[in-house]
């Protein structure tokens, strides 16, 4: 290979491990998810996907109760009076 082409595949492979978009927010969605467990039992809930990696499963109970809870931070965070409430990590 010349020096030209081994200049240009050494800018092209530093493209490829760039991020596509930068400064991106992580995100997550919702949709139907049924865990299955080892002994082929499934618990149907909601699962939170990050791409096609799933996340996070919850029953529908606490699918509720998070929705609860965001929605009380969303009232929180646009009220500059009412402070956001916080938890600690280890209480989850």
């Amino acid at each position: 290979m010349s020096r030209e082409q081994d200049q240009v595949s050494a800018e092209v492979k530093q493209l490829r491990l760039q991020p596509k978009e930068r400064n991106r927010r992580p995100y997550v969605k919702a949709r139907p998810y049924t865990w299955l467990a080892p002994d082929g039992s499934g618990t149907p809930g909601i699962g939170l996907f990050n791409g096609h990696h799933l996340k996070a499963h919850m029953t529908a109970d606490e699918a509720r109760t998070l929705a609860d809870r965001i929605h009380d931070l969303v009232d929180a965070a646009g009220n500059p009076e009412q402070p956001l409430p916080t938890t600690d990590p280890e209480s989850e």
